[in-house]
């Protein structure tokens, strides 16, 4: 019976050429977008799921608040002492692990040397947390060891080739010279990954080389990633209430609050990292793209089974006699309905076969957009080949599913009476799913609109300093020590119009911050939040061209420790209780280990992105080190000045590589996702276009087709071609109208919410809505024209001579 079912299917694709590739076509789009997001999406879902008992591993995440509870900054990284603590109270966890980064340290072995910036100190319990593949070595004696360490494959082959590698000594430089002696050998981190470290040195190594008795500081000092692992079974919620009984009885009042009121410690599953970022900090979390390309993808797909819904209902209604021979020879509704379905999954399967291909041919441009690794691997992932499968089904059944229940439903008598049915019957389904199919793209098309003038927004507004020309690298001590020579050297090349050492930059990240008490004779007040600070040189705001608005720049010389010159931007001077910026000059303030003056105020800017909005920042200099070097260079001759730039590095620091980055660069790298959902919207968005296009393009065909003769009959009697285009847009203009209406709120309130993850963002206006709406509105018009003209130009005798 099913065998026979497929041989009518084909039969009519042969019969129906055009309208069976306009079938096919507007499934095979759908299907190839919808394949394209289930990869991304599995692939976003299965991040650092590799780890035996994932759901039990958590990060400790630190907020701050400030004295009237609101929450001033969050932390991914813990204090030293954080870990201990959970560590030695709580039983319900299992193991606890924590990290200490080692910054870009220099790796010698033999004639082999690289700048590594994936070395870690850990401790050895991470073997207890988390899960890893030992290809040499054992990991209950890997890091027990001062100066072992456990490296990963590709690492082991980079420095030693083929040899094995456990055993081998490694020469660590970072100001100082290390020995490490290689003590296991790792799979290297998957890509599906939120952490990747090519070096796991032993915490013993900490333990030998500082003196951790003097970090016991609970508040601040967060440098050390933490995780932990609880015990199976365990309600971390449960867990999470006792933390702020914990905080205050371990630690003293913080600015006369209890500890548990200005600090807190909560745990971040760790499946949760890639996908919702850390808890509390601005942006918007890939979790949001990862719900919005699902959406997208099933919409796509949407509009592609409403073609075959469409162009199926109508072109059925000219198979009723059919019907009703097959009903005569005995075949029930059930019979007819599953014909038909057939015939749906029959198109679905071809459309998928394409599909493949298709995704084939897309896969390396999804790639380059989203910086994956993305394959379509049939004979490997099952999930992948289960899922075409039910694709294959869902797609065949929901849109089979209305045209086999249209045709089911007609009576014996009725079809072979008529034979074929009056396409006004069943026009309201159609003109809805029009509407529908017109909605979403509407939609999408407003969607990437405001995407890109969000993006463009970002990009071009001011941020408040100079970031044209400007490039940045790590230095060194030395550099930081001779920081006055070095700087000369530097600007003995004419092409270098400026240069400036600080601890950050702008597009960085304010992540140092201390307590400041401002000081008024013996009275001191103690400010309730901690303040960012930028350790910098005098030139910094000169290279920036930061706008210092009152009082006066930072010294020529470092000042004394205890007679310090600061300098607040507006938002600390407002913060601090001053409401201008003069009544803050002058004011004595102690921050941190330091005392000194207020000297100057300089104009808000924005050091992070725009999705944060404008934090509190103090800038002093001291001899501590200051290790970014900016440079402002000509526009002339870049690659002349990048080499004397290398050279110049190499004579402080002939070791490390000179890796400098364009400020520029840096600051749109900030935007990598909102680039990347502008880019991938507007793939989305033309392959719905084109799929309502040629569902259009059939369902007008047919139509006109139906209304050939009445056509005729107009030309005849004088009406002109034009009168007669009129006539076909009419009906659909109201259809595309109706959509217009219903997207425009729905596309506002959806994208208000995507807005609203910036501090600073475009408004939704009229202008973004006529584009959206023109735009749309013109290419349903071509699309219409494009075959009522053929009609209306054609000779009236051709459909008039039979009557």
């Amino acid at each position: 019976m099913f065998k026979n079912y497929f041989k009518i299917s084909f039969r009519n694709m042969r019969r129906h050429k055009v309208y069976a590739s306009i079938n096919i076509a507007g499934l095979s789009v759908g299907i190839t977008c919808f394949l394209l997001i289930f990869l991304y999406v599995q692939d976003e879902l299965s991040y650092d799921r590799y780890h035996n008992e994932a759901k039990d591993i958590y990060r400790i995440v630190v907020p701050n608040y400030d004295a009237d509870g609101e929450l001033s900054r969050v932390f991914s990284y813990a204090s030293l002492r954080h870990g201990e603590l959970l560590r030695n109270d709580f039983p319900q966890i299992e193991s606890v692990v924590r990290f200490n980064p080692f910054n870009f340290p220099i790796i010698k072995y033999q004639d082999k040397q690289f700048e590594e910036a994936f070395f870690n100190l850990v401790e050895p319990s991470i073997f207890d947390v988390f899960t890893f593949n030992f290809i040499e070595g054992e990991a209950k004696d890997a890091l027990v060891d001062p100066f072992s360490v456990v490296i990963t494959q590709s690492t082991a082959e980079k420095y030693f080739g083929t040899e094995k590698a456990l055993g081998k000594t490694l020469n660590v430089l970072d100001g100082r010279e290390f020995l490490f002696k290689v003590t296991g050998v790792i799979e290297d981190f998957p890509e599906q990954s939120h952490m990747s470290y090519n070096f796991l040195g032993s915490w013993a190594t900490f333990e030998s080389t500082v003196d951790l008795s003097t970090r016991t500081s609970y508040y601040g000092n967060y440098n050390y990633p933490t995780y932990l692992k609880v015990k199976n079974g365990v309600n971390i919620e449960v867990l999470s209430e006792q933390i702020p009984a914990l905080l205050d009885k371990y630690i003293d009042n913080i600015q006369g609050d209890k500890a548990s009121s200005r600090l807190g410690l909560t745990f971040q599953r760790l499946t949760d990292i890639h996908l919702k970022g850390t808890p509390g900090t601005s942006g918007t979390p890939r979790e949001f793209y990862l719900y919005l390309f699902s959406a997208v993808g099933f919409l796509v797909l949407l509009i592609g089974c409403i073609n075959y819904m469409n162009l199926a209902t109508a072109k059925y209604a000219n198979r009723l006699k059919e019907i009703g021979v097959r009903k005569v020879m005995g075949a029930g509704s059930s019979s007819i309905s599953q014909q038909f379905l057939v015939e749906s999954i029959s198109y679905t399967t071809i459309a998928l076969i394409l599909s493949i291909g298709l995704a084939y041919l897309l896969l390396p441009t999804l790639n380059t957009f989203t910086e994956k690794s993305l394959s379509l691997e049939l004979a490997t992932n099952l999930s992948l080949y289960l899922f075409l499968i039910g694709l294959v089904f869902f797609v065949g059944l929901l849109a089979g599913s209305y045209p086999a229940f249209f045709m089911s439903r007609f009576k014996t008598v009725s079809a072979l009476k008529n034979g074929k049915l009056n396409i006004k019957n069943r026009s309201f389904f159609r003109m809805g799913m029009v509407i529908f199919q017109f909605v979403i793209t509407i939609s999408l098309v407003i969607g990437v609109i405001v995407v890109d003038r969000q993006l463009s927004f970002i990009r071009n507004q001011y941020p408040g300093f100079e970031r044209k020309q400007v490039i940045t690298f790590s230095g060194n001590a030395a550099m930081n020590n001779q920081s006055d020579i070095f700087k000369t050297r530097l600007l003995n090349n004419p092409k270098i119009q400026q240069s400036a050492m600080s601890t950050r930059v702008p597009t960085g990240r304010l992540a140092d911050s201390m307590d400041a008490t401002l000081l008024d004779g013996e009275l001191e007040t103690n400010v309730d939040f901690r303040l960012p600070f930028i350790r910098a040189d005098r030139d910094f705001l000169k290279l920036y061209e930061i706008d210092l608005i009152t009082g006066e720049n930072l010294p020529d010389k470092i000042p004394a420790n205890d007679n310090q010159s600061f300098i607040l931007n507006e938002t600390a001077v407002m913060k601090l209780g001053w409401t201008n910026p003069e009544e803050a000059i002058g004011k004595r303030m102690r921050y941190g280990f330091l005392t000194g003056f207020i000297k100057g105020v300089v104009k808000d800017f924005h050091f992070e992105s725009l999705h944060s909005s404008i934090q509190p920042m103090i800038f002093y200099n001291t001899t501590r080190a200051k290790r970014i070097v900016s440079v402002k260079i000509s526009p002339t001759d870049m690659p002349e000045t990048l080499t004397y730039l290398e050279d110049i590095f190499k004579e402080y620091s002939p070791d490390r590589s000179f890796d400098a980055s364009f400020l520029d660069d840096d600051f749109n790298r900030q935007y990598e996702d909102e680039k990347q959902l502008s880019d991938i919207s507007k793939i989305f968005s033309v392959l719905a276009i084109f799929i309502a296009c040629i569902g259009l393009l059939g369902l007008v065909s047919f139509t006109l087709e139906q209304k050939a003769k009445e056509i005729s009959v107009r030309k005849v009697l004088g009406a002109s071609v034009t009168g007669i285009l009129l006539l076909v847009n009419r009906s659909y203009a109201v259809l595309i109208l109706i959509a217009f209406a219903i997207a425009v709120p729905l596309s506002i309130y959806a994208l208000d919410g995507w807005l609203s993850s910036f501090a600073y963002h475009i408004s939704i206006g009229v202008g973004i809505i006529s584009v959206a709406g023109i735009m749309t509105a013109t290419l349903a018009v071509i699309t219409i024209c494009s075959q009522a003209i053929r009609f209306a130009t054609a000779n009236p005798v051709k459909w008039l001579r039979n009557e």
